[in-house]
């Protein structure tokens, strides 16, 4: 196998292990086949963990453990990061880190949810909405409010058809169903 799959199979392979192993390591698993895989191969698969995520800005590791981890590599091979460590400043910076954890955690949330509405911009970018002309048939979604309970999860998600009688403003319509009978309430379309 080389550093990236060829194939479907071989990233449906590595995704798994990549599971296997990080299930191994949740359970503490030391005798399970892939926990001894991940000491003898699996070092590689440890900077997954330790490596800052784009969405957060903070690795996995961190957030979940409150410090960083190093990477075995770096401590069979001396780093600039071994080189000026001191233990007594170390304990101080660790207790510090750990004041400061949950700002970082919430930190990280608000980057999550400023990336989720970039991505929700950008797809929604494409979407061109076309507006409904009278005599259009449409369906509703049915609301929370108007759902009928008995049905369950397997009751329907929309209503209608609907005929648009009138346009009140952009994106509101006056709605009646098919034998004349008007609707109520006005209806948004984004609703």
């Amino acid at each position: 196998m080389g550093a990236f799959p060829e194939d479907k199979l071989q990233a449906r392979r590595l995704r798994y292990q990549g599971n296997m192993m990080e299930y191994c390591i949740r359970e503490g698993l030391t005798n399970h086949y892939y926990a001894v895989w991940i000491w003898q191969k699996g070092i590689i698969f440890l900077g997954r963990f330790m490596t800052p995520r784009s969405t957060t800005g903070e690795s996995p590791f961190l957030l979940t453990y409150g410090y960083e981890a190093m990477v075995p590599v770096e401590v069979g091979f001396r780093s600039l990061r071994m080189d000026l460590f001191v233990e007594k400043d170390a304990e101080v910076n660790q207790r510090l880190h750990f004041d400061l954890l949950d700002e970082a955690r919430m930190n990280s949330q608000l980057k999550l949810a400023a990336y989720q509405q970039r991505i929700a911009r950008y797809f929604n970018k494409k979407v061109k909405s076309e507006p409904y002309k009278v005599g259009d048939l449409v369906l509703r979604k049915v609301m929370q409010n108007t759902k009928i309970a008995q049905h369950g999860v397997l009751g329907a998600n929309w209503e209608g058809p609907y005929k648009v009688k009138a346009i009140l403003c952009k994106g509101t319509y006056r709605l009646e169903d098919l034998d004349g009978k008007l609707i109520p309430r006005a209806w948004n379309a984004e609703h």
